[in-house]
């Protein structure tokens, strides 16, 4: 074990093209700012409301959740990353902010390897230097960020590492007018710990693992109470140890048209139409059409919820099966913060291939009064079966509850601390990973920003 753990973290960082992407994005917006476009009116129809403008984009960047191509209004994503959040700037004072951070951190982790068992503990402490970039104007936005992290292993010290951790995310909008709006989302995440980079958050054991996500999206508001959307997906997922059986490399492509339509002022109903095409690696390609009808109901001015389902045919070697698809939430917002609950089913290619996850989870983010001092907890449980890819009907299910404080005792200096407990279990009899890790440390992040 201990020489397939030492070829596996022989490896390259492949985040060449997660870092072109972020560069261009940029570059673009930077120059897109220089001369702010002036406001268009919003055109009203008599009898009926205005146009809706573009939701306000929070101010503080934080690690983003993945995006849900084509799940219609109000859907809530489910939490993406585990561990601390590195992405703690301030709020952005001006059109412009740049942020440097550096946070160095202390972890404590009581399964290094992910085994299920001869579990190995270790005090790993790692300095983590980053950057985040926002540009505010009428008609377009950006948000982006990225930083990697050195680790120094207090008794494994063969591996210790200047950078084997990576995370970037880009979040971009640009309004053509009043009607059509423009976005792109990217996710790239890089690191040993499988269970960390994997969308539906499986563990493949400690191996170098990667995963890039990039999401553009058009809607155009056709009338004040119907909009149109247009979204893309592409993710692409790669384990380094792919000569384990039940680790496989993955592509997915997805394309997903669909309408919403404001019934009433609290009731929106939406249809979707879903094309996916998942590739796994020692298994035939599969295509996952989709049609989905929901809704989104506004049930007060704090409590939103959206419900959305329909089939999903996986087609492969001239073979068809049919599985639900259902994705629905509630948010309710506090003063001291926000809850969010939610439950998504659908067929995705992950760890161990194509397969029929569903996912349970919550996010509750509390804001005390005292100033800078934020809260999130945000667990999470999956489920993914085996029996819609290949029909052995092996199903993992993997736990995964992680706790993040912030405080930020002045303008430049933050406090950060993290627990995550992890656990991941099959129908296999000894075939199950536990593991804790506890993080804290202090984070310098000063912004400058231009007015």
């Amino acid at each position: 074990m201990r020489e397939r753990v030492d070829r596996a973290l022989r490896g390259r960082c492949p985040i060449r093209d997660g870092a072109a992407t972020f560069l261009l994005l940029v570059a673009a917006a930077v120059a897109l700012g220089q001369q702010p476009p002036a406001p268009s009116p919003q055109p009203t129809t008599p009898g009926q409301p205005p146009v809706a403008p573009a939701p306000e984009e929070p101010g503080p960047a934080r690690a983003p959740e993945e995006p849900l191509p084509g799940r219609g209004p109000f859907a809530v994503a489910p939490p993406a990353f585990l561990g601390p959040d590195f992405f703690n700037p301030s709020p952005q004072p001006g059109w412009l902010t740049l942020t440097p951070s550096v946070t160095i951190s202390e972890e404590y982790n009581d399964n290094v390897f992910l085994l299920g068992g001869d579990r190995t503990s270790d005090l790993i402490t790692s300095v983590t230097p980053g950057v985040t970039l926002g540009i505010q104007r009428p008609e377009h936005r950006l948000t982006a960020g990225y930083n990697f992290t050195a680790e120094a292993f207090a008794r494994e010290r063969e591996l210790n590492s200047p950078a084997k951790r990576h995370q970037l995310f880009t979040d971009a909008s640009y309004r053509f007018g009043p009607r059509v709006t423009l976005t792109i989302a990217e996710r790239f995440i890089f690191d040993r710990e499988s269970n960390v980079v994997t969308a539906g958050g499986l563990s493949a054991g400690r191996q170098e693992t990667w995963r890039n996500s990039l999401t553009p999206a058009v809607q155009w508001q056709a009338t004040p109470l119907t909009s149109l959307r247009l979204s893309a997906l592409y993710t692409i997922q790669r384990f380094q140890q792919v000569s384990q059986s039940d680790v496989r490399n993955s592509d997915t492509y997805d394309l997903s048209f669909g309408v919403d339509h404001q019934i009433t002022r609290r009731l929106t109903g939406t249809a979707n139409l879903e094309f996916a095409y998942l590739k796994a690696g020692g298994e035939p390609p599969a295509s996952t059409p989709t049609a989905r009808l929901g809704f989104g109901f506004r049930i007060t001015p704090t409590l939103q919820g959206s419900l959305s389902g329909g089939p999903t045919a996986v087609v492969r070697r001239g073979n068809t099966n049919v599985t639900p698809a259902v994705t629905g939430g509630l948010q309710q917002r506090f003063r001291f913060g926000s809850l969010g609950i939610g439950y998504d089913r659908s067929v995705v290619a992950d760890t161990i291939g194509v397969t029929d996850h569903q996912t349970v989870f919550a996010s509750l983010q509390v804001t005390t009064r005292q100033q800078g001092l934020r809260l999130e907890f945000t667990p999470r449980y999956t489920i993914a079966d085996e029996q819609v890819s290949n029909g052995r009907g092996r199903r993992l299910r993997a736990v995964a509850p992680n706790l993040r404080a912030n405080c930020r005792i002045a303008r430049s200096v933050s406090l950060i601390g993290s627990y995550t407990f992890f656990h991941q279990g099959s129908d296999l009899p000894g075939d199950h990973v536990d593991q804790n890790r506890v993080f804290i440390g202090i984070q310098l992040a000063h912004p400058i920003s231009f007015h």
